[in-house]
């Protein structure tokens, strides 16, 4: 009968541990599924560096980007023609735009203009810190072209 009961413990034992492992497994992730993310994949996106991210031929080379790119959206109404719109976006390390978006939408067409015209922007010189290029977030002013 001591037998028995000494086989009955080990046994009880033993599931409890069991237990106790898969409860920590759990609490920990290990068998949770994540979610995809919809966030770039930088370490680190900086917002002040040593050396800002540049366009490729400087603020006057931008600027006549925008002059050639952009066109106001003709549904949209002409009041939203002589406003500034801020464009927010990621110049990665290796000078690609992403997560473009509008800081203060005005319209929906005209923001979507906006975007479109960023994401096609070519690839810039990335910022950098401690001489290493890194992602930065950066912020542009838009301005549409008179008629």
């Amino acid at each position: 009968m001591l037998i028995i009961k000494q086989v009955f413990r080990r046994r009880t034992c033993s599931v409890l541990c069991i237990g106790c492992l898969l409860v920590q497994l759990a609490a920990t992730g290990l068998f949770a599924q994540q979610a995809p993310s919809n966030k770039p994949k930088y370490r680190i996106i900086f917002t002040v560096v040593e050396q800002q991210p540049e366009f490729p031929g400087g603020q006057q080379a931008m600027d006549q980007y925008f002059a050639d790119h952009l066109s106001y959206p003709a549904e949209a109404d002409d009041k939203y023609r002589s406003k500034v719109i801020f464009a927010r976006f990621i110049v990665s390390d290796s000078g690609a735009i992403d997560s473009v978006r509008v800081l203060k939408p005005v319209n929906k067409l005209v923001d979507e203009e906006v975007i479109r015209v960023v994401k096609n922007m070519p690839v810039w010189i990335p910022a950098r810190q401690s001489g290493r290029p890194v992602a930065m977030w950066y912020n542009v002013p838009v301005r549409f072209p008179e008629k």
